[in-house]
Protein backbone atom coordinates (compact mmCIF):
# COMPACT_ATOMS: atom_id res chain seq x y z
CA UNK A 1 0.00 0.00 0.00
CA UNK A 2 1.29 3.57 -0.78
CA UNK A 3 0.00 5.28 2.65
CA UNK A 4 -2.01 7.29 0.97
CA UNK A 5 -5.50 8.57 2.23
CA UNK A 6 -8.41 7.01 -0.46
CA UNK A 7 -10.65 9.46 -1.67
CA UNK A 8 -14.38 8.76 -1.66
CA UNK A 9 -14.54 7.88 -5.31
CA UNK A 10 -11.42 5.96 -5.07
CA UNK A 11 -13.54 4.17 -1.54
CA UNK A 12 -15.98 3.23 -4.22
CA UNK A 13 -13.97 1.89 -6.51
CA UNK A 14 -12.32 -0.15 -4.41
CA UNK A 15 -14.74 -1.93 -2.25
CA UNK A 16 -15.35 -4.55 -4.57
CA UNK A 17 -12.20 -5.89 -4.37
CA UNK A 18 -10.24 -4.95 -7.12
CA UNK A 19 -9.98 -1.28 -8.86
CA UNK A 20 -12.62 -0.64 -11.59
CA UNK A 21 -12.49 1.40 -14.61
CA UNK A 22 -13.24 4.67 -13.49
CA UNK A 23 -16.90 4.39 -15.87
CA UNK A 24 -17.67 1.53 -14.35
CA UNK A 25 -16.93 2.42 -10.84
CA UNK A 26 -19.45 5.76 -11.73
CA UNK A 27 -22.34 3.49 -13.26
CA UNK A 28 -22.38 1.58 -9.59
CA UNK A 29 -22.44 4.41 -7.35
CA UNK A 30 -25.19 5.88 -9.55
CA UNK A 31 -26.88 3.03 -9.83
CA UNK A 32 -26.06 1.91 -6.01
CA UNK A 33 -27.52 5.24 -4.83
CA UNK A 34 -30.62 4.82 -6.61
CA UNK A 35 -31.21 1.59 -5.15
CA UNK A 36 -30.39 2.59 -1.51
CA UNK A 37 -32.64 5.41 -1.52
CA UNK A 38 -35.31 3.43 -3.27
CA UNK A 39 -35.36 5.61 -6.37
CA UNK A 40 -35.51 1.94 -7.82
CA UNK A 41 -37.22 0.19 -4.94
CA UNK A 42 -37.40 -3.52 -4.11
CA UNK A 43 -38.87 -5.52 -7.19
CA UNK A 44 -38.04 -2.70 -10.06
CA UNK A 45 -37.18 -4.56 -13.16
CA UNK A 46 -34.00 -3.11 -15.06
CA UNK A 47 -32.27 -3.64 -18.13
CA UNK A 48 -28.48 -3.10 -19.54
CA UNK A 49 -30.41 -0.64 -22.28
CA UNK A 50 -32.74 0.88 -19.60
CA UNK A 51 -29.98 1.90 -17.27
CA UNK A 52 -27.84 2.75 -19.89
CA UNK A 53 -30.28 5.34 -21.33
CA UNK A 54 -31.21 6.79 -18.06
CA UNK A 55 -27.29 7.24 -16.72
CA UNK A 56 -26.52 8.44 -20.34
CA UNK A 57 -22.69 5.74 -19.72
CA UNK A 58 -22.52 2.56 -21.99
CA UNK A 59 -23.66 -0.94 -21.68
CA UNK A 60 -20.35 -2.26 -20.74
CA UNK A 61 -19.94 -0.27 -17.85
CA UNK A 62 -22.96 -0.75 -16.98
CA UNK A 63 -22.62 -4.80 -16.84
CA UNK A 64 -19.89 -4.34 -14.81
CA UNK A 65 -21.56 -2.39 -12.19
CA UNK A 66 -24.99 -4.86 -12.26
CA UNK A 67 -21.89 -7.49 -11.83
CA UNK A 68 -20.96 -5.99 -9.14
CA UNK A 69 -24.45 -5.21 -7.35
CA UNK A 70 -25.23 -9.06 -7.57
CA UNK A 71 -22.33 -10.24 -5.66
CA UNK A 72 -23.40 -7.38 -2.99
CA UNK A 73 -27.23 -8.70 -2.68
CA UNK A 74 -28.73 -5.68 -4.27
CA UNK A 75 -29.68 -7.43 -8.04
CA UNK A 76 -31.15 -10.35 -8.79
CA UNK A 77 -29.95 -11.59 -12.67
CA UNK A 78 -33.47 -13.20 -14.21
CA UNK A 79 -32.52 -15.22 -16.88
CA UNK A 80 -34.09 -13.85 -20.59
CA UNK A 81 -35.55 -11.36 -18.52
CA UNK A 82 -32.87 -9.06 -16.97
CA UNK A 83 -32.33 -7.91 -13.87
CA UNK A 84 -34.51 -7.09 -10.77
CA UNK A 85 -33.96 -5.16 -7.53
CA UNK A 86 -33.74 -7.19 -4.34
CA UNK A 87 -36.48 -7.70 -2.14
CA UNK A 88 -35.42 -6.26 1.94
CA UNK A 89 -35.41 -9.29 4.09
CA UNK A 90 -35.25 -8.81 7.89
CA UNK A 91 -34.51 -12.16 8.64
CA UNK A 92 -31.65 -12.08 6.18
CA UNK A 93 -30.75 -9.00 7.59
CA UNK A 94 -30.39 -9.83 11.54
CA UNK A 95 -28.03 -12.58 9.75
CA UNK A 96 -25.98 -10.23 8.00
CA UNK A 97 -25.38 -8.02 11.06
CA UNK A 98 -24.48 -11.13 13.08
CA UNK A 99 -21.45 -11.80 10.56
CA UNK A 100 -20.87 -8.33 10.29
CA UNK A 101 -21.09 -7.13 14.03
CA UNK A 102 -17.95 -9.49 14.27
CA UNK A 103 -15.97 -8.32 11.43
CA UNK A 104 -16.29 -4.79 12.17
CA UNK A 105 -14.23 -4.73 15.67
CA UNK A 106 -11.53 -6.32 13.68
CA UNK A 107 -11.87 -3.62 11.21
CA UNK A 108 -11.88 -0.77 14.27
CA UNK A 109 -8.68 -2.16 15.31
CA UNK A 110 -6.55 -2.77 12.39
CA UNK A 111 -7.71 0.59 11.25
CA UNK A 112 -6.39 2.38 14.58
CA UNK A 113 -2.96 0.50 14.06
CA UNK A 114 -2.29 0.52 10.15
CA UNK A 115 -4.25 3.71 9.04
CA UNK A 116 -2.16 6.33 7.10
CA UNK A 117 -1.86 10.13 8.68
CA UNK A 118 -4.06 10.95 5.22
CA UNK A 119 -6.12 8.31 6.61
CA UNK A 120 -6.93 9.68 9.77
CA UNK A 121 -7.24 13.07 9.20
CA UNK A 122 -9.96 12.28 6.23
CA UNK A 123 -11.04 10.20 9.07
CA UNK A 124 -11.64 13.25 11.21
CA UNK A 125 -13.25 15.75 8.43
CA UNK A 126 -15.56 12.64 7.52
CA UNK A 127 -16.72 13.08 11.28
CA UNK A 128 -17.09 16.29 10.97
CA UNK A 129 -18.93 15.95 7.43
CA UNK A 130 -21.29 12.99 8.90
CA UNK A 131 -22.26 14.77 12.42
CA UNK A 132 -23.48 17.76 10.37
CA UNK A 133 -25.62 16.11 8.10
CA UNK A 134 -27.14 14.38 10.87
CA UNK A 135 -27.93 16.90 12.93
CA UNK A 136 -29.71 18.41 9.85
CA UNK A 137 -31.84 15.44 9.72
CA UNK A 138 -31.58 15.12 6.65
CA UNK A 139 -31.92 11.26 5.72
CA UNK A 140 -30.54 11.56 2.07
CA UNK A 141 -27.51 13.58 2.89
CA UNK A 142 -26.85 11.65 5.61
CA UNK A 143 -26.65 8.03 3.37
CA UNK A 144 -24.59 9.70 1.13
CA UNK A 145 -22.11 10.50 3.43
CA UNK A 146 -22.03 7.30 5.64
CA UNK A 147 -20.41 5.30 2.79
CA UNK A 148 -17.51 7.08 3.54
CA UNK A 149 -17.95 6.44 7.50
CA UNK A 150 -17.86 3.08 6.10
CA UNK A 151 -15.47 2.66 3.70
CA UNK A 152 -13.16 4.45 5.08
CA UNK A 153 -12.01 2.59 8.25
CA UNK A 154 -12.32 -1.13 5.61
CA UNK A 155 -9.60 0.65 3.41
CA UNK A 156 -7.38 2.08 6.41
CA UNK A 157 -6.72 -1.99 7.53
CA UNK A 158 -5.02 -2.19 3.88
CA UNK A 159 -6.26 -5.69 3.87
CA UNK A 160 -7.76 -6.95 0.42
CA UNK A 161 -9.62 -10.02 1.91
CA UNK A 162 -11.60 -7.57 4.55
CA UNK A 163 -12.45 -5.10 1.82
CA UNK A 164 -13.87 -8.00 -0.06
CA UNK A 165 -15.72 -9.23 2.60
CA UNK A 166 -16.92 -6.10 3.84
CA UNK A 167 -18.41 -5.18 0.57
CA UNK A 168 -21.04 -7.71 0.54
CA UNK A 169 -22.70 -5.68 3.75
CA UNK A 170 -23.01 -1.82 2.78
CA UNK A 171 -25.38 -1.18 0.53
CA UNK A 172 -28.07 -3.93 1.73
CA UNK A 173 -27.11 -2.08 5.20
CA UNK A 174 -27.49 1.49 4.14
CA UNK A 175 -31.14 0.37 1.67
CA UNK A 176 -32.31 -1.08 5.10
CA UNK A 177 -31.24 2.05 7.61
CA UNK A 178 -33.04 4.66 4.61
CA UNK A 179 -36.07 2.41 4.37
CA UNK A 180 -36.56 2.28 7.69
CA UNK A 181 -35.50 5.23 9.84
CA UNK A 182 -38.15 7.64 9.33
CA UNK A 183 -40.12 5.73 12.04
CA UNK A 184 -37.91 4.03 14.09
CA UNK A 185 -33.94 5.73 13.77
CA UNK A 186 -32.48 8.59 15.91
CA UNK A 187 -30.65 9.88 12.73
CA UNK A 188 -28.93 12.55 15.53
CA UNK A 189 -28.26 9.19 17.53
CA UNK A 190 -26.46 7.30 14.82
CA UNK A 191 -24.59 10.24 13.51
CA UNK A 192 -22.70 10.64 16.52
CA UNK A 193 -22.02 7.26 17.02
CA UNK A 194 -20.43 6.82 13.30
CA UNK A 195 -18.36 9.97 14.26
CA UNK A 196 -17.34 8.34 17.40
CA UNK A 197 -15.97 5.71 15.62
CA UNK A 198 -14.34 7.86 12.92
CA UNK A 199 -12.64 9.48 15.61
CA UNK A 200 -11.60 6.37 17.69
CA UNK A 201 -10.34 5.22 14.75
CA UNK A 202 -8.09 8.04 13.91
CA UNK A 203 -7.06 8.70 17.36
CA UNK A 204 -5.20 5.09 17.24
CA UNK A 205 -6.06 3.79 20.35
CA UNK A 206 -7.08 -0.25 19.05
CA UNK A 207 -9.05 -0.54 22.24
CA UNK A 208 -11.15 2.32 21.71
CA UNK A 209 -11.66 2.05 18.45
CA UNK A 210 -13.33 -1.39 19.10
CA UNK A 211 -15.41 0.27 21.83
CA UNK A 212 -16.96 2.45 19.30
CA UNK A 213 -17.12 -0.01 16.90
CA UNK A 214 -18.82 -2.18 19.43
CA UNK A 215 -21.28 0.65 20.35
CA UNK A 216 -22.24 1.48 16.51
CA UNK A 217 -23.29 -2.39 15.61
CA UNK A 218 -25.25 -2.67 19.08
CA UNK A 219 -27.14 0.08 18.31
CA UNK A 220 -28.09 -0.87 14.69
CA UNK A 221 -28.53 -4.25 15.87
CA UNK A 222 -31.48 -2.78 18.21
CA UNK A 223 -32.65 -0.92 15.31
CA UNK A 224 -33.42 -4.10 13.21
CA UNK A 225 -34.55 -5.71 15.59
CA UNK A 226 -37.27 -2.66 16.53
CA UNK A 227 -38.38 -3.09 12.88
CA UNK A 228 -39.23 -6.82 13.55
CA UNK A 229 -40.93 -6.23 16.76
CA UNK A 230 -42.96 -3.25 15.11
CA UNK A 231 -44.13 -6.20 12.22
CA UNK A 232 -44.81 -8.53 14.58
CA UNK A 233 -46.97 -6.45 16.50
CA UNK A 234 -48.87 -5.39 13.39
CA UNK A 235 -49.32 -8.26 12.22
Amino acid sequence: MDGTAPTAGRNRDVMGGKRESSLAAAAYKQIENLIVTLELPPGSMLSETGLSARLSIGRTPIREAIKRLEREGLVVVLPQRGFMVSQINLAHHLQMLEVRGHLELLVGRTAALRASDEEREEMLKVADVIEAAAAQGDKTLFIDDSWDSHSLPVAATHNESMVTAMSLFFGQSRRFWFAHCERFANIREIGKLHADRLRAIAGGDPDEAEAASRRLMEYLEAFARSTVDFSLARG
